[in-house]
């Protein structure tokens, strides 16, 4: 599983990393398989993040609040603004 963002928390942000055992049983059953949270955040301060991943073995979801940001994937950078999604799959 990859790593979640250890971007610093201001006191309005919030991450939750979902414990072991859970992930586990959810790898296991056939509705869950492959699909489901294995952390999640929410900052509303995010000015100046940046996330790399070399080899991600799980997907990553965006939800740009309010803002802006630009999000580069193999050599080409795209704008997502407020109520956009970025789906980054493995």
């Amino acid at each position: 599983m990859s790593s979640p963002s250890k971007w610093p928390l201001s006191n309005e942000s919030i991450r939750f990393i979902t414990p072991a055992f859970l992930c586990d049983s959810l790898q296991e059953h056939p509705l869950t398989r492959g699909c489901y949270p294995t952390a999640m955040g929410y900052y509303p301060s995010a000015r100046g993040h940046r996330m790399q991943r070399q080899a991600p073995d799980d997907y990553l979801l965006f939800y740009c609040v309010d803002g802006a940001g630009t999000v580069a994937i193999e050599g080409e950078s795209f704008s997502v603004g407020a109520g956009e999604v970025v789906l980054f799959n493995r």
